[in-house]
């Protein structure tokens, strides 16, 4: 198969394509839409469109989306070019009076218009399904690694990594897309929704009592990947010894602030670790609350992680004791335990 070699007329960005085919103008159907949409964007620049300073693609709005891609952010190109060279005067009349008018109701509606809930009652239950399938399909897969591999063959991977270091939540992502001030500010506001969101309260809040606490046990039935150190007999009990422990895990990571968590991850290579390790645990029938104290955890180097294994950097009697000195997180694992109780 021959492959001819030509630089997209979008983006320039360098492709390959079948000498058999039709010569395509552009390396992928986002360039492709993209050229497309800016021939329908018409009238008169300021009123009905704006130009971005850095590429000179008409826009109804310049947004961080698409000065992400120019390594910038809203803030930046303000600072520059001015707010009002960013949004076109429609554009600003139509977001301020939808803003006005916009009842709740409407509001949901929009929100749930890509839900399955949605697709059900737009199209019915059988072909709604269907379509929400479809779609979670395609969104899936130009999301996933499978479509940067399949378009640009081995040089995807690192076009996919780079994409997913720019989508990742952290302090560094969030100065660089909305500034200093804002980013921080966004940054810890991010960190405390997430803290509320792992809570029970708030999974009780939002499904009720009983199908709330499924749902919480549920998100935190993660299993470890640690068996090969349990006998064969046991690794069901170690199972939801294991489930157990992570509940808790997220449970003080919800109230407690934990140095460098932000690092946790492939990109930054850190992992969370259990300081007295999941298995010395188990096997000494620690109850998993403990094993979850934050006392407990820490942010490590994956590869002294990997290192480490099953070991413990600590005795267990001093992270015992920290624990159950512990009053508001004591407090906590008693009231979870009532509640579990009455329901279960």
């Amino acid at each position: 198969m021959n492959y001819i070699e030509k630089n997209c007329d979008i983006c320039g960005v360098g492709y390959k394509y079948d000498s058999r085919q039709k010569v395509s103008k552009y390396c992928s159907q986002r360039c492709r839409s993209l050229s497309q949409r800016q021939k329908k964007i018409i009238g008169e620049e300021g009123i009905d469109y704006v130009v971005c300073k850095i590429c000179n693609f008409k826009f109804k709005e310049i947004n961080n989306d698409h000065l992400f891609t120019h390594e910038t952010n809203c803030i930046e190109y303000d600072k520059k070019y001015g707010y009002n060279l960013r949004i076109s005067d429609k554009t600003r009349k139509n977001k301020d009076t939808l803003t006005s008018i916009m009842s709740p109701e409407l509001s949901k509606k929009l929100s749930d218009s890509h839900k399955k809930e949605g697709y059900i009652k737009k199209y019915g239950e059988v072909e709604g399904l269907s379509k929400y399938n479809d779609m979670i399909k395609k969104v899936t897969y130009s999301n996933g690694i499978d479509y940067y591999l399949d378009k640009y063959g081995e040089s995807g991977r690192e076009i996919y990594n780079d994409i997913q270091k720019k989508k990742v939540i952290s302090l560094e992502n969030q100065v660089k897309k909305h500034g200093e001030k804002e980013g921080i500010r966004k940054y810890n506001d991010w960190i405390e929704t997430q803290k509320i969101k792992s809570t029970l309260p708030y999974f009780i809040k939002l499904y009720g009592e009983e199908i709330g606490l499924k749902n919480w046990l549920q998100k935190n039935d993660k299993i470890s990947l640690s068996n090969s150190k349990i006998r064969k007999s046991e690794r069901g009990d170690f199972n939801i010894y294991i489930s157990e422990v992570n509940k808790f895990t997220r449970i003080s990571l919800s109230i407690n602030k934990l140095l460098m968590i932000e690092l946790r991850g492939h990109t930054h290579g850190y992992d969370l670790d259990h300081i007295v390790s999941k298995i010395n645990g188990f096997k000494n029938k620690i109850p998993p609350y403990v094993i979850g104290h934050i006392s407990n955890l820490k942010i490590v180097d994956s590869s002294y992680n990997r290192k480490k294994q099953h070991k413990s950097d600590l005795e267990i009697s001093y992270i015992n004791k920290l624990c159950n000195e512990d009053n508001e997180y004591m407090k906590l694992i008693k009231n979870i335990n009532l509640l579990k109780n009455n329901i279960l």
